[in-house]
């Protein structure tokens, strides 16, 4: 301490006293080495690893793959069991449709058949005068109007086949469009007609409702 008061009284003129005594002055600070600003920085411990450790690290991923094997096997299964289910469905829908054709087509057939006996079997009474006469009065009955106010339409050689008796009693017109045994019948409120097509379509539309 005693240097240092001497260096302050011979501070050189114009300087602070103190400040030339600190320049004189050994430096009092001693280093730290823990503020020299190294940084040391400690790695974490490595954790050792034993042979049992790397064989349940291996089984573990061998369980987690065969898992995940067996999970997407599974998946990929079911997608093709869904997929053979739909195959299945449209197959038997298939079978269901052509099924129903083939009943339906042999329905017609047999309609069909039932209907051509049915012709063969009625023809001989589409040539009968007396059964066509009367199938001409039903007709008028059918329409309400009077017989003398009806026209009367037949095949030629029906025209010619009836009771003059019969014809003298309506407006006949031949038709040649008609076939033998069919009649035409038309008034002021519409007309009816009658013969072996109208039966056979008749005989269908019964088919086709069983």
């Amino acid at each position: 301490m005693a240097s240092m008061f001497e260096s302050l009284s011979h501070a050189p003129a114009g300087r602070p006293a103190w400040l030339a005594a600190f320049e004189q002055e050994a430096n009092p600070f001693v280093p730290d080495s823990r503020f020299d600003g190294t940084m040391v920085v400690l790695a974490p411990p490595i954790e050792e690893t034993t042979e049992a450790d790397h064989a349940a690290a291996l089984e573990a991923a061998r369980n987690d793959g065969f898992a995940a094997g067996i999970a997407h096997a599974s998946a990929q299964a079911q997608i093709e069991a869904e997929e053979v289910e739909r195959s299945r469905e449209k197959l038997r829908l298939s079978f269901q449709r052509l099924d129903e054709t083939a009943r339906r087509e042999l329905a017609d057939r047999l309609a069909e058949t039932v209907v051509g006996l049915c012709e063969d079997a009625l023809m001989p009474l589409t040539l009968d005068r007396e059964r066509l006469q009367q199938r001409c009065f039903d007709a008028a009955e059918r329409i309400g109007e009077a017989k003398e106010a009806l026209t009367l339409m037949l095949h030629p050689d029906d025209t010619v086949a009836l009771d003059p008796e019969f014809a003298a009693g309506w407006t006949i017109e031949a038709d040649p469009m008609l076939e033998r045994g069919a009649l035409r019948l038309e008034g002021n409120d519409g007309g009816v007609s009658d013969g072996p097509m109208e039966w056979a379509a008749a005989l269908r539309a019964a088919f086709a409702a069983c």
